[in-house]
């Protein structure tokens, strides 16, 4: 698979890195610069989760959404926790990416990865009450 087709296969991820390198510069482009523990917070955040999702596009591993989703919900809750809540500007710039950030990790995991709640039928339910082949199992209907 070129670059260019795993951008677009993993267009969650690719989104991921966009939120990452805007929330990594957002003190900077929504003017929160001067608050220190905002924007230590947006810089070292939006670094990691863009690293992370550079990761999970060329060598896609589960821990790597799981970080991300830790990450988005982190930038969810940060601005009561980091007190800055009251400041318009970066609140919603941390609870808007943390949201996105969470969805889309979710959603990666749940498409290319391994994730705990995909519910794959049972490799025997098509022998039940004698109706083998009318209703293939998910892992029948992705080898056709």
């Amino acid at each position: 698979m070129t670059t260019t087709e795993r951008f677009f296969a993993y267009w969650q991820d690719s989104l991921n890195f966009l939120l990452g390198v805007v929330l990594f510069f957002s003190p900077w482009l929504f003017g929160f610069g001067a608050e220190q523990t905002v924007a230590f917070n947006a810089h070292v955040v939006g670094a990691v989760i863009a690293v992370m999702a550079l990761l999970a596009l060329f060598a896609f591993k589960t821990w790597e959404e799981w970080i991300s989703g830790v990450l988005g919900a982190w930038l969810v809750i940060s601005p009561w926790v980091l007190g800055f809540s009251a400041a318009a500007a970066p609140m919603l710039t941390h609870v808007l990416i943390g949201i996105a950030v969470l969805v889309l990790a979710i959603w990666s995991t749940g498409e290319h990865g391994q994730a705990i709640w995909r519910l794959e039928p049972s490799r025997f339910e098509n022998t039940r009450r004698g109706d083998r082949g009318r209703h293939p199992t998910v892992r029948q209907v992705h080898r056709q």
